[in-house]
């Protein structure tokens, strides 16, 4: 039996490599140091095909050339986003339009890398202007040299199992990215590239077989990974034969394609992860990687998104804290007002309004409430992004003179008055009763309230879980619609469908998309959004791109309340956006020509959105009474989630 085992483990009869072992390495690293030979010898290959498309003018072999040299890059894809975040987001496979890096302040970087080479090959069918077209395909180059360093990945500790991980989270960035038309948005090769990141994973899962060490364990451990190889490698050729049944980009069913194959193959990596006994990093990351449901809410790690994740003690304490305080009128300058005025569970977390009303009733905020599912999974707030916290975002609305007139000094003095919020306050933060009334904590419980506010159970995250009737035929092809030609996937990101990056979730997109004033769609809206923070030109008119999950439940819509119908939302994005409508939006990130979509597209669209639904985090979430202030008749009487 043992015989029989060795020889499909080692003569490639589960599809792993046969290659020769070039040197002994650690059975530990065994892989993962095959992968850096291999990754060299890819990154060689893919200069190559560079350096030959700067041997020609001829447009079709030009883009022979890119597509060869794409292939190439998919297939290691998983490693550079893994080990050169930056390079790969702003130099390599940056986006059409120019950025900010942040963390260089004001360092504007200008399209450039492979999606910048794709614009001037495919983007038009004149000549091409190679004194153009050179300079870039160098500059590729230039960023790639950094990477050819193995002395680099010998000082990452890089081990076999994170290997695995780099797999995993590849699979997240195929689903939520590859497959939505985020960095392939003029050719539309993106599924032929989700196959060569599946035909990467695939070599680098037959390089764990080439591993000697494994003949060494018992026979009935080599059973166990030989059986759960034989699976792993029959779950990628399964979804790359799917892949080869239809590649076009509009039509591919890449629903199905992503509970089938991606879901699968994610298990299979997991189990092929513990079957080799391997440890877990200890890499803070976005992601908990030992879940079997990459797109589940257990999938996403809280602490990673919130940056007071050490205070965790008596957390549920401090979060019935926070609720109470959520729907205190107390918290705001007339007593009359709290946070859920403007943030109405019976209506999604939101108030209706296309505006809320100001303090005093005296007149409208500036902007649209939004609704609060899932900012435990955000890194900025506002539409403007100005608060990198939801700490942070609790002070500025308590301190906005339309929104609640108060501030957290004259709030904690109040709430000093009340016995019953001294002892909860006292209890939540293991302080003494007096001392215990801060700033931070009326902050912190009111984030840690609103962390629990999650919505990961609608029809949609049904489906994906293995419920196949949970989605109509129409609502499954609109997520296909909404993913695919439409283009609102590649925003809107899964499974979180919010603005904030996959699969490392380290960046919140804004977009440019042209708003207007009012649904009679005659004159661009005159917020300039962003701006006002940055003070960039670049960012005029740039709002941070909302969840989409309860959109049914939380109209009207956009940051001015411009639409009350999805129906119109969808229309807006289908001529184009502002500049569609005819508007002089000069930074306008959105597409500015039609989706052409049909009628029934559209609807089928509409009715996916329809099953993000679940407010079922909204249901009981008012208290049935607040602390009392001892014999305060007035205060006692205030009302629970304010007046107006």
């Amino acid at each position: 039996m043992r015989n029989i085992v060795l020889l499909f483990l080692f003569f490639g009869l589960v599809g792993f490599t046969t290659r020769k072992i070039v040197a002994p390495l650690n059975a530990e690293v065994y892989a993962s140091n095959r992968t850096i030979q291999w990754f060299g010898e890819e990154l060689y290959a893919l200069n190559q095909e560079l350096n030959t498309a700067l041997s020609t003018s001829d447009r079709s072999t030009l883009q022979l050339q890119y597509r060869k040299a794409r292939q190439h890059y998919k297939h290691i894809e998983f490693w550079v986003e893994y080990f050169y975040p930056r390079p790969a987001k702003f130099y390599i496979n940056g986006p059409l339009v120019p950025k900010y890096d942040e963390a260089f302040g004001n360092l504007r970087i200008e399209p450039n890398g492979f999606q910048r080479i794709e614009e001037i090959l495919f983007a038009s069918s004149e000549s091409i202007d190679t004194s153009e077209l050179y300079p870039e395909i160098r500059s590729l180059q230039q960023h790639l040299v950094p990477m050819f360093s193995t002395n680099y990945y010998s000082k990452m500790g890089i081990s076999d199992g994170m290997l695995l991980e780099m797999c995993q989270i590849e699979l997240h960035r195929i689903a939520s990215l590859n497959l939505n038309g985020y960095d392939a948005t003029i050719t539309k090769d993106n599924i032929i590239e989700t196959k060569a990141c599946l035909e990467g994973i695939q070599k680098v899962i037959g390089f764990f077989g080439d591993n000697p060490s494994i003949a060494n364990k018992p026979e009935s451990e080599i059973v166990s990974i030989v059986a759960v190889s034989i699976q792993l490698q029959m779950e990628i050729d399964s979804a790359i034969a799917a892949i080869d049944r239809n590649t076009n980009y509009d039509s591919f069913n890449r629903l199905a394609f992503i509970r089938q194959h991606i879901f699968m193959l994610n298990i299979s990596l997991i189990d092929f992860h513990q079957v080799l006994a391997l440890p877990w990093s200890n890499r803070m990351q976005a992601l908990d990687l030992k879940q079997r449901n990459l797109f589940s809410k257990a999938a996403y790690n809280p602490s990673y998104f919130a940056p007071y994740n050490f205070d965790t003690t008596l957390l549920d304490k401090k979060v019935a804290l926070g609720r109470l305080l959520f729907f205190d009128p107390i918290l705001s300058g007339d007593g009359k007002r709290s946070c859920a005025s403007c943030h109405n569970p019976d209506l999604g977390f939101g108030d209706g309004q296309a505006k809320s009303i100001a303090m005093d009733k005296n007149g409208i905020v500036a902007r649209n409430a939004p609704p609060l599912f899932n900012l435990a999974y955000a890194n900025s707030f506002f539409d403007d992004g100005r608060a990198f916290s939801l700490e942070e975002q609790v002070s500025e609305v308590l301190h906005n003179k339309v929104e609640m007139r108060s501030s957290l000094k004259e709030i904690c003095e109040k709430l000093k008055g009340s016995d019953e919020y001294q002892k909860l306050f006292a209890e939540a933060f293991e302080g003494s009763s007096g001392a215990t009334i801060t700033a931070y904590a009326v902050q912190r419980a009111i984030a840690a309230y609103e962390r629990t506010l999650t919505s990961f159970n609608s029809r949609f995250d049904q489906y994906l879980a293995g419920n196949a009737k949970a989605l109509t035929p129409r609502e499954h092809n609109g997520y296909n619609l909404f993913a695919g030609k439409a283009l609102c996937g590649s925003c809107h990101f899964l499974p979180l469908f919010s603005g904030i990056t996959p699969p490392f979730y380290g960046e919140t997109e804004f977009e440019v998309i042209g708003t207007p004033e009012t649904s009679d769609n005659k004159a661009l809206d005159a917020d300039s959004g962003r701006c006002k923070i940055t003070k960039r030109d670049l960012h005029l008119h740039a709002f941070k791109t909302p969840t989409v999950r309860n959109i049914a439940e939380t109209a009207p819509y956009m940051h001015n309340g411009a639409y009350t119908k999805l129906e119109d939302v969808v229309e807006f994005y289908h001529k184009g956006g502002g500049v569609g409508l005819g508007f002089n939006v000069p930074n306008q990130t959105l597409p500015f020509d039609s989706l052409t979509l049909n009628a029934t597209e559209k609807q089928d669209i509409v009715l996916f959105m329809k099953t993000l639904s679940d407010v079922s985090a909204a249901q009981k979430q008012k208290p049935k009474r607040l602390p009392s202030f001892g014999n305060n008749a007035a205060l006692n009487a205030r009302k629970i989630g304010g007046e107006y």
